[in-house]
């Protein structure tokens, strides 16, 4: 082997060397990017096992009174709720947690009243939780 295949030999080896480390940090990057996203796919599906509630509703007026109780074992925000009355959604203000006027979120086996204004006509309201859990109530 002469000299100049030793040197040509070398300049592969280095080449090699330098197109791993290359190729190397972005294949780390999207397999840890995966990983994270599995993981976060994972934890999301354990929180729709894990989210549970029970709706009634009522109308007095233009008022509909919404009785939202929290059978799941996880807590649940009222940020997360969504109201559809006909169709459309609907802001709906928290009036009491079982009595205590001062919280935005349900523990397990506690119940939420929301007052929404509303047509006195609706014959149903759709509750639906960020993680599209939904639950139909007839208004009575």
């Amino acid at each position: 082997m002469s000299s100049t295949e030793g040197i040509g030999l070398v300049i592969i080896f280095i080449a090699l060397v330098l197109s791993f480390g290359v190729l190397y940090t972005p294949a780390a990057s999207i397999f840890t990017t995966v990983e994270d996203s599995l993981v976060d796919q994972k934890d999301e599906l354990t929180d729709i096992d894990n989210i549970s509630f029970d709706t009634e509703s009522s109308s007095q007026g233009n008022t509909i009174t919404v009785t939202v109780t929290n059978t799941g074992s996880e807590t649940i925000h009222f940020s997360d709720l969504y109201f559809i009355v006909d169709g459309e959604y609907v802001s709906a203000d928290a009036s009491s947690v079982d009595g205590n006027t001062d919280r935005s979120f349900m523990m397990p086996t506690e119940q939420a009243e929301f007052e929404i204004q509303g047509n006195p006509q609706s014959e149903n309201i759709r509750v639906t939780h960020k993680l599209d859990i939904v639950e139909v109530s007839e208004i009575e």
